[in-house]
């Protein structure tokens, strides 16, 4: 089902076009910052639970499905694009030291962030 979305996602875009997205990351992703299990690391797994944001918990659960890193990559890749840029994004100085919800809830990077160009000619 993702690969199909990534090919429609490579079909509509440009060539050289730039595909963005904001994962929960698969590597790191479990309550609280806890490391995923590894008995269900290659294998996608649904998260479903309600999200705190600067202490401010989502009015209904949300779910995400999380595949191996390696699975992303190979699904982009298959769809047409080429992998420009990953990052885990993590809070500024500025917030650490503003707010220590920022410190306890980024104890491991909860979220990858991957950026990808449509390569020319997609079928």
């Amino acid at each position: 089902m993702l690969l199909l979305a990534l090919a429609e996602f490579a079909r509509v875009l440009r060539p050289a076009g730039t595909f963005t997205a904001l994962i929960l990351h698969p590597c790191f992703y479990g309550r609280r910052g806890e490391r995923a299990n590894p008995d269900s690391y290659y294998q996608g797994r649904p998260i479903t639970e309600h999200f705190l944001v600067d202490g401010l918990r989502s009015p209904a659960p949300a779910t995400s499905w999380t595949r191996p890193l390696a699975d992303y990559i190979t699904m982009l890749t298959a769809a047409g694009f080429t992998v420009t840029a990953m990052s885990e994004p993590r809070p500024t100085d500025e917030q650490l030291a503003t707010n220590p919800w920022w410190a306890e809830s980024f104890q491991y990077p909860p979220f990858l962030l991957i950026t990808a160009r449509r390569l020319g000619a997609v079928a």
